[in-house]
């Protein structure tokens, strides 16, 4: 997964970090500082749901904060998508990220790693059930969900996910 905010640890301000009551720790900068927020919250949750309300906002914390999410487990629905670089077994699931309006809108995906994968064809909308763990795609690290389950599901009314207003505030 790629974002336009960068490492969430250079250019640390120096003693700025959350804590969540399970001691995990999420540093920040003055721009990631609401992502270090959000992960935090989501840190404490036994199961990760993205959902639409905050699915920019979530996967973006899983990107920058990716070491603290490995083990951790998640559920994310959207839509199939495999590139040519992806091994067999998997496959990006996810939705289109829009600020404005259509014509600016880019993919926001996951990489899923499946047993069943050829049963996901482009463009099928799925829900993945799985643990986050590391794994190089492209020269990057990325995290990725070990698939325990993956189904079906009946796409929403619209492909797009909004930024939500209210985040950072």
């Amino acid at each position: 997964m790629n974002n336009n905010y960068g490492d969430a640890s250079p250019n640390l301000i120096p003693n700025d970090k959350l804590q969540s009551d399970t001691g995990q720790v999420f540093p920040f900068n003055e721009y990631t500082k609401p992502y270090a927020k959000r992960a935090a919250e989501m840190y404490k949750e036994p199961l990760i749901v993205i959902n639409d309300h905050f699915y920019i906002e979530s996967l973006t914390s899983l990107d920058l904060y990716q070491d603290q999410f490995v083990g951790k487990k998640v559920q994310i629905s959207g839509y199939v998508y495999r590139l040519d670089t992806m091994s067999k077994n998997q496959f990006a699931l996810g939705r289109f990220s829009m600020r404005c309006c259509v014509a600016d809108s880019v993919p926001l995906a996951i990489l899923v790693e499946a047993d069943t994968p050829e049963q996901w064809k482009n463009d099928m909308y799925a829900v993945a059930l799985g643990t986050l763990e590391k794994r190089q795609f492209d020269g990057k690290d990325v995290l990725t969900i070990v698939a325990k389950t993956v189904d079906t599901q009946d796409a929403p009314t619209s492909p797009y996910v909004y930024q939500n207003p209210y985040f950072g505030t």
